[in-house]
């Protein structure tokens, strides 16, 4: 699975629910994955990444929006790389291991 293939599916499926299911990842993920191809907008994730431009910190931005700071991470870009990129962490590639294992 490669972001390109989330990115299809969103446009095929129009849910970011039903996409997660698919490829059985989180919503979370999948909306990561969206938001760093420009593939997906919304009121809130307008919101924050506005404030982020603007030098708002994660907790900033969730005391100022009346949100969590994991609700403000979810639509923030990734930042410590691309989500199943070509370099992966060792971290990722156990995670990857465990998923293919049990899939």
């Amino acid at each position: 699975m490669k972001p390109e293939d989330i990115i299809k599916a969103y446009n095929a499926e129009g849910s970011i629910k039903k996409v997660a299911a698919l490829f059985r990842i989180s919503e979370q993920k999948v909306r990561k994955v969206l938001i760093d191809a420009g593939a997906y907008e919304s009121d809130m994730s307008i919101q924050v990444n506005d404030l982020h431009e603007q030098g708002y910190s994660v907790e900033n931005i969730a005391e100022k929006l009346r949100v969590s700071k994991s609700t403000v991470s979810a639509y923030l870009p990734y930042t410590k790389g691309v989500y199943l990129g070509e370099n992966p962490s060792s971290n990722a590639l156990k995670i990857r291991k465990c998923r293919a294992k049990n899939g």
